[in-house]
């Protein structure tokens, strides 16, 4: 069984619409009641136990409200590969500040949005639940089979197929969740202060690369650069999956989460 966590705009929606449709069983959880809508309400154990206590080999789960400190394994009795991908933190922190004003609408100023604690050092955040690099390295390194890297994303994609041992694995896909700026929209963007309020991720961007990421490319059993030259034909010729398909599965995951957690909360 699989975990990914699915950190903000770094390949996340992308990722969840290749493990579905390779994965039928694969659950990318949505905010729900039994666990809440704000980062505040996780993916609890709990709720893990009873989800999967009902569906027959689950073959994995994820999204942005897992919690990758707290222990599924013992809970839901299963061995867990837990992966996600990262980004470099100053254009993943740019990112998620244009997605809140292009594709949010939030009428936010950019020193606003640096002004708001919260959005800073957001991949460690979402590692440990709050401001702590060394217990985000020690989760990492402890608990990760693996951190793909979004500047590396076809790289990143082979070397999780080998992981996940699924040769069979289809990799093509489109990008999802593409933020479509206003030409007209002009702001400021202060490189200096992004770097201050994401110096600890900006720590731990570089500890995953070479402790997670670099080890694994130097290990790899095929020829990586030929196989990432392969996968990018591929998805040049305009193979991907259906998006239609893609529709009715993720309609299909939603429709039995909530189902599944109307049964469960009554239990």
């Amino acid at each position: 069984m699989f975990c990914f966590l699915h950190m903000e705009k770094a390949g996340g929606t992308t990722m969840h619409a290749i493990l579905r449709n390779n994965f039928p069983t694969y659950v990318s959880l949505a905010a729900r009641f039994s666990w809440g809508d704000r980062y505040e309400d996780y993916f609890t154990p709990r709720a893990a136990r009873r989800m999967f206590s009902l569906i027959p080999g689950p073959a994995g789960f994820g999204g942005h409200y897992v919690a990758p400190w707290l222990d599924y394994e013992t809970e839901i009795a299963r061995e867990i590969t837990y992966f996600t991908f990262l980004r470099d933190p100053i254009k993943r922190y740019r990112s998620q500040y244009e997605h809140r004003i292009y594709t949010d609408g939030l009428s936010w100023t950019s020193d606003k949005f640096m002004s708001t604690e919260s959005y800073n050092n957001f991949m460690t955040y979402r590692l440990t639940g709050g401001q702590n690099l060394e217990r985000a390295k020690e989760i990492l390194d402890e608990k990760f089979s693996f951190a793909g890297m979004m500047e590396k994303y076809d790289e990143s994609l082979l070397i999780l197929r080998h992981l996940l041992k699924k040769p069979s694995m289809r990799l093509v896909y489109e990008k999802r969740n593409i933020t479509k700026r206003k030409k007209e929209h002009v702001y400021d963007w202060d490189i200096d202060r992004a770097k201050e309020n994401n110096r600890l991720d900006l720590e731990l961007y570089d500890h995953a690369k070479k402790n997670l990421f670099d080890p694994l490319i130097t290990v790899y059993p095929g020829d990586l650069d030929a196989e990432t030259i392969a996968l990018r034909q591929e998805r040049e010729q305009g193979k991907s999956f259906s998006p239609i398909k893609d529709e009715l599965l993720l309609s299909n995951n939603r429709y039995i989460q909530r189902k599944l957690e109307k049964w469960a909360s009554r239990r």
